[in-house]
């Protein structure tokens, strides 16, 4: 019969629902002081109907079956309303008895509480029906009943309540697995994204320094240029494996700084545009899921082309969704698609950060080359 209110724990006490709710139809109506009152209003109707059925089935003289239902029903639903309001007050001031409460009150809980709730109830309705109470509620049968009503109540009660708690512990303690096997999950792949993030190819950095070294001589300034630049991609990788959350601008600063590297090294081949608009920079966005697209494209749809050709780095946002689209006019996707750890691992991270609305699609760039689309959803 006891209830308070309390929505925002998905592992509460079952102490905290009403008995009723051990049968899903019951469960679909949020909990209020009006529904609790009319599910112990069933519930004690419920009784009524037992305890008449059993009444009329033991009763020596013929009795009126809907004078023996109301006058059973109005002492039930005093007794109910009263073991409601007894629960439910001494749930207020002491709690409830959980797992961690003594087995003291737990038996002060579970028997105390209905069996004064019952004797109150039987004089409260024998009250109400003009019934001498002196003469009726005294009598060794009367308390004879009564007693074994309060020690069925109570044993009702305490098999729901008990029942209920040992469901709630195991589904707290698969939900604490869950989370546990959640953050396992998380950090293996922060521990994957962090060494992404830390990894710079060895081919790239000895190429940018050999590049750095042999311009010293005979063109300074550029190589100081070079060196300026592939300072400047170091610092936004560093920035890059220190955190688990950039923005879009940042991202771009990385990209930036990784195609200013190879225009020096591959000249007037490479040409490259970033335009994305300012409302979407400033989004989040995951660290090192273009660089990879950005590198495949050079190495496998630019670089063994001999005129070069020409990267363009572009945005959207529509219903939600976020789409980067990374476009070259390079040999096309027979030579661009290389699906090796790089893409493997854009796809993984994706899915594992978004879910399905977390995809990557590779197409023909029309009228020759790449597109490699990102999508993931924008806030």
């Amino acid at each position: 019969m006891l209830t308070t209110r309390s929505t925002e724990n998905r592992c509460e006490p079952p102490h905290t629902s009403h008995p009723l709710e051990v049968f899903p139809l019951f469960r679909r109506i949020p909990r209020s002081l009006a529904r609790d009152l009319l599910y112990t209003l069933i519930w004690n109707s419920g009784l009524a109907v037992l305890l008449s059925t059993v009444k009329l089935m033991l009763s020596a003289q013929d009795a009126e079956p809907g004078t023996v239902f109301w006058k059973v029903w109005v002492v039930s639903n005093c007794i109910g309303y009263l073991v409601h309001g007894g629960f439910l007050a001494c749930s207020q001031f002491w709690g409830h008895p959980t797992g961690e409460r003594s087995a003291a009150y737990k038996l002060l809980y579970y028997g105390a509480i209905p069996l004064v709730a019952v004797f109150a109830g039987y004089w409260l309705g024998l009250t109400l029906l003009k019934v001498d109470t002196q003469r009726y509620l005294f009598t060794p049968q009367t308390l004879t009943s009564t007693a074994v009503i309060s020690v069925l109540i109570s044993a009702l009660l305490a098999r729901i309540y008990i029942g209920r708690a040992r469901q709630a512990e195991a589904e707290a303690e698969r939900q604490r697995e869950l989370a546990r096997i959640e953050l396992l999950e998380k950090q293996a792949l922060v521990s994957n994204l962090r060494m992404l993030q830390a990894q710079i190819e060895p081919h790239f950095l000895f190429n940018t320094l050999a590049n750095v070294v042999s311009l010293i001589d005979a063109a300074p300034t550029q190589a100081k240029q070079m060196l300026e630049d592939f300072i400047a991609y170091l610092r936004a990788s560093l920035s890059a494996t220190r955190a688990e959350q950039l923005t879009l601008r940042q991202e771009m600063e990385l990209i930036r700084a990784y195609l200013r590297l190879l225009e020096l090294r591959m000249g007037a081949r490479l040409r490259w545009r970033i335009d994305i608009p300012d409302a979407l920079l400033d989004m989040p966005f995951p660290p090192m899921l273009l660089q990879p697209l950005v590198e495949n494209a050079i190495r496998h749809g630019l670089e063994p082309n001999i005129s070069g050709g020409r990267i363009d780095i572009t945005a959207t946002q529509n219903a939600g969704t976020l789409r980067i689209y990374i476009s070259d006019t390079g040999l096309g996707l027979g030579a661009t698609v290389r699906e090796g750890v790089g893409l493997s691992n854009v796809r993984e991270r994706l899915t594992s950060l978004f879910g399905a609305a977390g995809r990557l699609t590779l197409a023909d760039n029309v009228p020759n080359g790449t597109q490699a689309i990102i999508e993931t959803p924008s806030p």
